[in-house]
């Protein structure tokens, strides 16, 4: 299956911001300064690609994972660089809830932003105590998601 400007990368592989062969030579003569990386998690596929390229767009690099147990497994291989996690509350085996547990017994500080289907209050309520750094509800504007971001990452 074939996908449109580099989404053929698989789950966890890290992509470069603006990472389109065809862009290459814009590229080098006006490089982007990376904003950090930004771990993805979300069970369903058009969801994980829609805001990796929302990520990217905003110049950030992606780990993207389909599932909590491949988030903890791609966080803890590199803790220190990713600046920022979005992680759906809602997914198959192990849940947003467990999933932020086990990221967070890696590396505390992390700042997590719970997407979610759900009210910010219901969420906050569900997940008190697990030190979730925001919410988004779906659906959400890409503008609201960038300046959740900026918010969480002390960049507004």
């Amino acid at each position: 299956m074939s996908m449109p400007d580099g989404d053929q990368h698989s789950a966890g592989v890290r992509t470069a911001a603006g990472s389109n062969p065809a862009a290459a030579g814009d590229a080098l003569q006006s490089p982007r300064r990376s904003r950090g990386t930004i771990l993805i998690v979300d069970d369903e596929e058009c969801v994980r690609r829609l805001v990796k390229r929302q990520m990217e767009g905003m110049g950030f690099e992606t780990l993207v994972a389909a599932s909590g147990g491949e988030a903890v497994q791609l966080f803890a291989q590199q803790p220190g660089d990713v600046r920022c996690i979005l992680l759906d509350l809602t997914m198959p085996g192990m849940d947003g809830a467990e999933t932020l547990r086990q990221l967070k017994g890696i590396r505390r500080n992390i700042p997590v932003v719970i997407i979610s289907g759900y009210g910010e209050p219901d969420v906050l309520l569900r997940l008190q105590g697990l030190g979730v750094a925001g919410v988004l509800s779906k659906p959400y504007a890409r503008a609201v998601l960038e300046s959740k971001l900026a918010e969480v990452l002390g960049e507004g």
